[in-house]
C-alpha cells in the first residue's frame, strides 16, 4: 500500500511538473505547431574514442579500443579478398569458403567439437566474404578471452575445411539459387545491377547451379592459402581488457604466422559496358503488381559530390516525406513503396537508382511520375526548407552511427582497408552543413543523367498500361535460372529401343498384364516419414488419381497443418495454411509429369513414349536391366526404370527431379519391395526415396484401389 501511494504521489508530481511547465510556455509557442515548440541544442562535434593502432613484424594491423562497459572481448577480423577474384565459372567459390572457414573446424579441433566448445563458453565465431572483403567476427565473456582467441587464431590460421561442411554450404547456395525469383524486389535488385555494371561483371554476377559444381574442395583451399596472411589482414578488437595485454595475445598468437607478400588485385570499379537509355522486361505470371528501378552507375564516398549527392538523395527518395514519396505515393497513390538510393558505395561505385512498387494497372504511369520527379530536381533547385530538412535529418541520424565505441573502431579499419584518408569521419558533418542548393541541383545535373538509365520492371506485363515502349527500345529479361546439366545418355538406336520395349513388355506382363493397361484411376493411401532439415515428420497421404492428367491429394502432416494439392488438367492450385495458390508454368508442367509417371500407369502404357535400353547397373547387389523413358524429351524429363532380370519387377526408378522442400534441383530415386497383388496387378508397398543420396522419405502403402470411382468434388477449389 505505502508503495502504491508512493508511485500515485511521483506520478502526481510529474504530472503538475508538465502543466506547469506547459502554461509558462503557453503564451510563447502559442500557435505554434507541437513539435515547433521543443527547442534542441545544436548537435556536437563526432567524438572519436581513443583506440590503438599497431602493425606486427609480419604486417598484420591490430587496432585496439578499451571498453569496460562490459565484460565482453569482441572483435573483426577483415581480410583483402572478395567474390570479386573469384574465378567466371566458379562463382560461388568465395561464399563457400568464408562460411566453410568456421564452420568446417580446424586441424586442430573438429567442426562439432568447436561449435560445443563455443556453445559452453557462450561464445561466438562466425566468418564470411562478401564482394570486396573477408571477414570474422567473434565475441567472448572477458574471463574466456583467452580461450577464445585461441580459437579465433586456429580458425584464421588452420581452418581444415570439412568436406562434409562444405557440402553444406553447397547445398545452402543452391537453395538460394532455386529461391531467387520468389520475390519480386528481390530480382529487381539483382537484375539492376546486371543492366548497370554488365552481365559477366564482378558485381553482377549470378551464382549458378553448374558453377558451384565445378567448386571443389581443392579450390576452397586454394583461395584461402593464396588471400589469408597476417600482411593482407587487419584485425580489430575491443571490450574488457588492459591493451598492452591484449597486444601480447595477439602477438603469442599471430606473430609466428609469415607473411604471404601475395599481389592482391585492385577492386573493379569500371562498368564492363557504357551506361545508356536501355529498358529491360521480365513476364512473372504469378503476381499482381509490378516492380521496377531505374539508374545507372554511382560513385566512391571518396568522390567530391559525394556530400551533395547524399543531401540531394535525400530530398529525392531517401527518407519519408521525400519527394518520390509525395508526389508518387501521396498525390498521384500509385505505389505503396517508392524511393533512391545515393549511388554512393564505399569500397566500389554504387548504383544509383530510384525504385518502386505499384499495381499492374498503373506500371508505365508510374515509370513516368519517377522519371518526371527525377528531372524536376535536375531543373529547378530545392527550397530551403526541403534543404534544411535533408541536411537536419543526415546529422541526426548520423548520431547512431556512434552510440557504441565499436562502431567508431570498425568503421576506422574499414576505412583505412578500403583506402580512406584518416580524418573521413570527423569530416562528414561540416561537410554536410556546408551543402546548398546551387549544389543539389548542380550534382543532380552532373551525376543524374535519366537518359542513361537502365529501367528493370518485372510483373505480370499483360496486365500493364502500355509496354514501356515510350521510354526507350524494349529488351527481354531471361529471369530463367539454369538448371544443372544431367546425365548423358546415348543416342538411341533401333536396337536399344527394340529391347527397351521388350524388357517393359515382360514387366508389364509380371505386374499384371491387361489390368495395367486398362487402368483409368488410382486411390492410395499411404503413411510417409519425411526427414528434412535434421527432423522426421511423420505424414499420410490419401491420392486420388485420374489418369492421365488429375491428380488430388490430402496430405496430413500433423502438428505441422494439413495441405492439399490438386491438378485438373490445365489448372492447379496448392492448399495450405498460407492460404490457395495456383500451380501454373513449370510447377504445373512438373506435377503432370509425375502423373503418368506412376509406376504401373507407365507400365501399362509405355507405348506412348520414347524408350531405350541402357546398361545393367547394380542395385543392392543385384545387375538390374534399365530402361530409360522420356516422359517429355523436348523438356529433358526422363525416367530410368530398374528391373530384377529374373521376376521383372521394378526394383528402382530414377530422375531429375526438386528437392520437395528447398526446391534445388538433384537426382531422386526411389527403391520399392514388399510387393503385392490388387486386383490382379502387382504393387509395391514399401518405398523409400533418396534425393542425391541422402533419403528422403520412406512410405509404406496402407490401402490400394485400382479404377476406383473417385468423387469429383476431389477437384474443386476451396472458397477459402
Amino acid at each position: 500500500m505505502q508503495a502504491e501511494m508512493i508511485l500515485k504521489r511521483s506520478l502526481f508530481l510529474t504530472l503538475a511538473v508538465v502543466l506547469a511547465l506547459g502554461a509558462v510556455a503557453g503564451d510563447a509557442t502559442a500557435g505554434k505547431k507541437p513539435w515547433e515548440k521543443f527547442d534542441f541544442p545544436e548537435l556536437g562535434e563526432i567524438r572519436i574514442p581513443d583506440y590503438e593502432r599497431h602493425e606486427l613484424a609480419n604486417g598484420l594491423t591490430v587496432f585496439l579500443l578499451e571498453d569496460h562497459t562490459w565484460p565482453l572481448v569482441e572483435g573483426r577480423a577483415i581480410v583483402r579478398t572478395g567474390a570479386a577474384f573469384e574465378p567466371d565459372n566458379m562463382v560461388g567459390l568465395a561464399s563457400v569458403t568464408g562460411d566453410v572457414l568456421r564452420t568446417g573446424g580446424t586441424t586442430n579441433i573438429g567442426s562439432d567439437e568447436l561449435d560445443e566448445t563455443l556453445e559452453r563458453m557462450g561464445g561466438t565465431v562466425e566468418s564470411w566474404i562478401t564482394d570486396t572483403s573477408g571477414n570474422l567476427s567473434f565475441s567472448f565473456l572477458s574471463q574466456d578471452a583467452e580461450r577464445g582467441l585461441d580459437l579465433v587464431a586456429d580458425v584464421l590460421r588452420n581452418p581444415a575445411f570439412e568436406q562434409d561442411k562444405i557440402d553444406v554450404a553447397m547445398e545452402g547456395q543452391k537453395a538460394g539459387i532455386a529461391r531467387r525469383n520468389d520475390d519480386l524486389n528481390g530480382i529487381v535488385g539483382r537484375e539492376i545491377q546486371r543492366a548497370v555494371w554488365g552481365d559477366d561483371h564482378p558485381y553482377a554476377r549470378n551464382t549458378e547451379y553448374t558453377t558451384l559444381e565445378a567448386v571443389t574442395r581443392d579450390d576452397v583451399v586454394g583461395f584461402y592459402e593464396y588471400f589469408y596472411h597476417p600482411d593482407n589482414m587487419m584485425i580489430a578488437v575491443w571490450g574488457d581488457f588492459d591493451p598492452t595485454t591484449m597486444l601480447a595475445s595477439l602477438e603469442a598468437r599471430f606473430g609466428d604466422w609469415t607473411a604471404g607478400n601475395v599481389e592482391v588485385p585492385e577492386l573493379p570499379n569500371e562498368p564492363n559496358q557504357t551506361q545508356r537509355r536501355r529498358v529491360l522486361v521480365a513476364d512473372k505470371t504469378d503476381v499482381n503488381q509490378a516492380r521496377f528501378a531505374m539508374g545507372h552507375i554511382g560513385m566512391r564516398a571518396d568522390d567530391p559530390d559525394y556530400y551533395s549527392m547524399s543531401v540531394a538523395n535525400r530530398i529525392l527518395g531517401g527518407g519519408f516525406g521525400d519527394r518520390l514519396f509525395n508526389e508518387v505515393r501521396t498525390n498521384r497513390g500509385l505505389s505503396y513503396n517508392v524511393g533512391s538510393t545515393t549511388g554512393v558505395g564505399f569500397a566500389a561505385p554504387g548504383v544509383f537508382q530510384a525504385y518502386c512498387g505499384t499495381k499492374s494497372e498503373t506500371t508505365e504511369e508510374a515509370i513516368g511520375v519517377v522519371i518526371e520527379t527525377i528531372e524536376g530536381m535536375r531543373t529547378e533547385k530545392v527550397s530551403e526548407q526541403e534543404l534544411e530538412d535533408a541536411k537536419d535529418a543526415m546529422l541526426n541520424s548520423n548520431v547512431f552511427n556512434y552510440v557504441r565505441p565499436q562502431q567508431v573502431l570498425t568503421r576506422k579499419m574499414n576505412l583505412e582497408y578500403l583506402g580512406y584518408p584518416d580524418d573521413f569521419l570527423e569530416r562528414f558533418n561540416e561537410s554536410v552543413r556546408a551543402v546548398s542548393s546551387d549544389d543539389v541541383i548542380g550534382v543532380m545535373q552532373r551525376r543524374v543523367e535519366p537518359d542513361k538509365f537502365a529501367i528493370v520492371a518485372v510483373g505480370k506485363t499483360e496486365d500493364w498500361d502500355g509496354d514501356l515502349t515510350a521510354f526507350g527500345p524494349v529488351e527481354e529479361l531471361d529471369i530463367s535460372i539454369p538448371e544443372p546439366e544431367g546425365p548423358e545418355f546415348p543416342d538411341p538406336t533401333d536396337e536399344s529401343v527394340e529391347k527397351g520395349r521388350a524388357v517393359l513388355a515382360a514387366a508389364q506382363t509380371a505386374h499384371g498384364g491387361a489390368v495395367l493397361t486398362s487402368i483409368k484411376s488410382l486411390r492410395q493411401d499411404s503413411s510417409l516419414s519425411i526427414s528434412v532439415q535434421g527432423m522426421t515428420i511423420a505424414a499420410t497421404v490419401q491420392a486420388s488419381t485420374i489418369f492421365p492428367d488429375r491428380m488430388s491429394n490430402d496430405i496430413d502432416l500433423g502438428a505441422f497443418g494439413q495441405m492439399q494439392q490438386v491438378v485438373d488438367g490445365d489448372s492447379g492450385f496448392n492448399k495450405s495454411q498460407q492460404g490457395i495458390q495456383d500451380i501454373t508454368g513449370d510447377e504445373l508442367a512438373e506435377a503432370r509429369a509425375q502423373i503418368v509417371e506412376d509406376p504401373l500407369y507407365l507400365l501399362g502404357h509405355f507405348d506412348g513414349f520414347p524408350v531405350q535400353l541402357l546398361d545393367s547397373e547394380t542395385v543392392n547387389e543385384m545387375s538390374c536391366d534399365v530402361v530409360l523413358v522420356w516422359i517429355d524429351d523436348t523438356n529433358d524429363r526422363w525416367l530410368k526404370l530398374y528391373f530384377d532380370p529374373a521376376s521383372h519387377q521394378i526394383v528402382r526408378t530414377q530422375q531429375k527431379t526438386k528437392h520437395m522442400v528447398t526446391q534445388t534441383p538433384g537426382i531422386a530415386h526411389t527403391d520399392y519391395s514388399d510387393y503385392r497383388d490388387v486386383d490382379g496387378a502387382k504393387a509395391a508397398f514399401k518405398f523409400v526415396n533418396y534425393f542425391d543420396g541422402e533419403v528422403l522419405i520412406e512410405g509404406e502403402v496402407t490401402s490400394l484401389q485400382l479404377n476406383a470411382k473417385i468423387d469429383e468434388t476431389a477437384f474443386e477449389r476451396p472458397a477459402s
